[in-house]
């Protein structure tokens, strides 16, 4: 776009349809033949690897010594970062050196980034900050909460200072949850509803260690005994930019017709649930009052489940665990489900996952969920050297996010901003370009012209597009330039 050419993806298009295949609906869930499996995991790193380098060579040309950070989404954010570095940084944020669960070494810092903008840091000196967090005994304090941990580190109570509520409710928090499953039919795609008489307590603490206090985050390190044959370390994380609270897992699993689920049990008094699904969210009710709320005790949900009061609220954040139970205030995620057909070792090996928990003031909204679950999804990108001009376009209403970025499929010097409206209500967005623009036009999904958007100066001299937003409505724009 930078250089007025047309936008060439035939070097990301097989890798792009393999990726796409291998998120096929027995794939993703772990129901395919072994030898299905087997290929995926021959095929995905490599792809991964190809998508990595070609971002880092997109945004190259800076200076070599810098570091540049780049926000991959359409808002702005100002989220704790992670930034590959073995020197501390030249910048006026606190920032913090951490090793994480796997063993490797980064920065932590919080620095604000604007909607797919981008910042070059410098490496510096070192720089003393004092720690955000304060530990007495079982109680922590961070700036936004009051936490007390059970002997197992499983959280018991959590006040939320800014409000001064308690949120625990039932089992404590981040209670691990593991029992017997055994459905009457199709091994690895059900789950049948007696499964919760069957799960009992497994947070079986073996070691627990404060491995990180400091400017950003506070980390603790725990290892769990979840059977004979399985085993999960776990960092426990709390930041100073945040309220949310991050659980960073590794589990070596053994087990076979097991299933093993985490508890976020809350106090909080909502007759539906938010879960995420593509562009929105399904409303679930939290009650069992009638058989088809009874069929509910396992449903999906993508980056987010919410909770909400009229002025409070939490949300249970995950990256790649897409099975919830929903009752009452009680939010449990289903972490691994280890069936045998038709895969006889699907499970076993190490899992790296991770999941969050988000407490919120006011009810649902997107500032208070799908932003947040957005960048626990998708990180702040860092890169040696790179460009300081990453702008495209940015859109101005709160609850409407630009989902996909793409070339045409038509070749022509123009590209797809695939934009949708996210919390349930009417909204009216103002995308705004920073390059020029000869047209646009709205299309469908498959990139049909539908009528022509007028483009107008914004400014005098910035060229933006007025768009209205349905409830959960998704518009597809051609942008000509």
């Amino acid at each position: 776009v930078r250089g007025g050419r047309a936008a060439d993806e035939g070097r990301f298009r097989e890798d792009v349809e393999t990726m796409l295949v291998n998120q096929f609906h027995d794939i993703l869930p772990g129901t395919c033949i072994p030898e299905v499996n087997e290929k995926v995991l021959r095929q995905m790193p490599g792809i991964i690897a190809r998508f990595d380098e070609s971002t880092a060579r997109s945004l190259s040309g800076g200076e070599a010594e810098s570091i540049l950070l780049w926000n991959p989404l359409s808002f702005a954010r100002k989220d704790p970062v992670r930034i590959r570095s073995e020197k501390m940084l030249d910048m006026p944020f606190p920032q913090q050196r951490i090793r994480d669960l796997y063993g490797e070494g980064y920065i932590a810092a919080a620095l604000p980034l604007e909607a797919f903008g981008s910042a070059a840091v410098k490496e510096g000196n070192e720089q003393a900050a004092p720690s955000a967090f304060e530990r007495s005994g079982s109680t922590l304090v961070t700036p936004f909460a009051r936490v007390e941990f059970a002997p197992d580190m499983t959280i018991r109570s959590f006040v939320d200072r800014r409000n001064g509520f308690e949120l625990c409710g039932g089992e404590n928090l981040n209670t691990l949850l593991f029992g017997e499953d055994y459905p009457l039919a199709w091994d690895n795609w059900d789950i049948d509803a007696d499964i919760e008489l069957k799960l009992k307590n497994a947070s079986n603490l073996i070691e627990s260690e404060v491995v990180a206090d400091g400017a950003v985050e506070y980390r603790i390190r725990n290892t769990y005994r979840i059977s004979e044959h399985s085993v999960l370390r776990q960092d426990m994380v709390f930041y100073a930019a945040t309220p949310r609270v991050d659980f960073e897992c590794e589990l070596e699993w053994g087990d076979t017709h097991r299933l093993l689920k985490v508890a976020f049990d809350t106090n909080l008094h909502a007759p539906h649930a938010r879960s995420e699904v593509q562009f929105g969210y399904v409303l679930r009710p939290t009650t069992r009052n009638t058989t088809a709320e009874q069929e509910m005790f396992e449903a999906l949900c993508h980056k987010y489940t919410d909770l909400s009061e009229t002025e409070r609220g939490a949300a249970l954040l995950n990256d790649c665990k897409y099975g919830m139970t929903v009752c009452g205030g009680s939010m449990r995620l289903s972490l691994v489900k280890s069936g045998t057909h038709p895969d006889p070792s699907a499970d076993h090996g190490v899992h790296r996952f991770r999941y969050a928990f988000l407490p919120h003031i006011g009810g649902f909204s997107a500032q208070n969920v799908v932003k947040p679950a957005y960048e626990f999804n998708q990180p702040v990108c860092t890169f040696r050297g790179g460009a300081a001009e990453t702008q495209l376009f940015l859109a101005d209403a709160d609850s409407v996010i630009a989902e996909s970025v793409k070339p045409c499929e038509d070749t022509q010097k123009a590209y797809i901003v695939r934009l949708y409206e996210s919390a349930n209500t009417r909204s009216k967005a103002t995308v705004s370009f920073r390059h020029p623009v000869r047209r646009a036009e709205e299309t469908d999904m498959l990139e049909r012209k539908i009528a022509d958007l007028p483009v107008q100066k914004k400014d005098g001299n910035t060229p933006s597009v007025e768009l209205s937003f349905r409830p959960f409505e998704i518009k597809t724009v051609k942008i000509y330039y």
